[in-house]
């Protein structure tokens, strides 16, 4: 997670929040089928297990300050209002998909399901709500052009 979120300062030099959000629940979503895989098949022990989980967690280290910056920038006249309800939604939202895994079977299989199913949920929401198709020099480096008066 450290290391996606600093290497997330040089993406963001040539990329749109966007984009980046769109591509890591991508590759977020694919390390979850694997896992989802892997677990089912009992195949590569703690490496199947460890390494999975990485790829699942790295491209969340992506995710976790771009997401919301993207989703405030959408209303800055009420940036505070909606940092608090996106922050009160995240506890929540963790508070209540936490006991699924011990629901579910308290195994790898259990955990690989839920994390998957966060990923793909993620990712299909970013897509329902919309990503920019197109992407100007502003978006990606933050400046605002002036208009004529």
């Amino acid at each position: 997670l450290i290391g996606a979120t600093q290497f997330n300062v040089v993406l963001l030099r040539r990329f749109a929040p966007q984009t980046i959000v769109l591509w890591a629940l991508v590759a977020a979503s694919l390390a979850g089928v694997v896992f989802v895989g892997l677990s089912f098949a009992h195949i590569g022990g703690l490496a199947g297990f460890v390494l999975p989980v990485w790829a699942i967690l790295t491209p969340m280290g992506l995710v976790i300050p771009n997401a919301p910056a993207v989703a405030l920038s959408r209303h800055p006249d009420a940036a505070g209002t909606a940092a608090a309800l996106l922050g009160a939604a995240q506890f929540g939202l963790g508070a209540a998909v936490a006991p699924l895994v011990g629901v579910l079977g308290n195994d790898e299989i259990a955990l690989a399901l839920v994390m998957t199913a966060g990923m793909v949920i993620a990712l299909l929401a970013l897509l329902a709500v919309g990503v920019p198709a197109t992407e100007t020099e502003d978006d990606v480096t933050g400046d605002a052009v002036a208009e004529p008066a």
